[in-house]
């Protein structure tokens, strides 16, 4: 669908330099790799600590089946929008993402190493 709109704009005259596109897909994510758990997960905002599991998925995910609101648009293409501040413990992603890291992480592709205090 994507490409027969991008033809026809650039049919009707719209510069091809100027006609963007995005396709998303689904990262693959070796669990193997993964840390197991279980770890302390503490959403301070949310007056509530769960604990994490390898099988919870990200901290996104875990927090969603908790009903602790993240914002995020993450499957909507908002990328970075999950954007959360650590305030304890250690995280890592579960695939490249291009984020500097340090005092924060996305919280729709990261998993705790440690006990985790995030500002959520």
């Amino acid at each position: 669908m994507t490409a027969a709109l991008r033809k026809a704009l650039i049919a009707a005259g719209h510069s091809s330099e100027l006609v963007f596109e995005e396709a998303f897909t689904a990262a693959q994510v070796d669990t193997s790799k993964l840390p197991e758990g279980p770890f302390k997960v503490t959403f301070p905002k949310s007056d509530k600590t769960v604990i994490w599991k390898r099988e919870n998925g990200s901290l996104l995910e875990l927090a969603e089946a908790q009903g602790i609101k993240i914002t995020n648009g993450c499957r909507a293409g908002q990328c970075e929008s999950c954007e959360v501040r650590i305030l304890g413990g250690e995280c890592t992603h579960r695939i490249e993402v291009n984020h500097d890291g340090g005092e924060t992480c996305l919280a729709c592709q990261a998993v705790p190493t440690a006990d985790l205090l995030i500002d959520a």
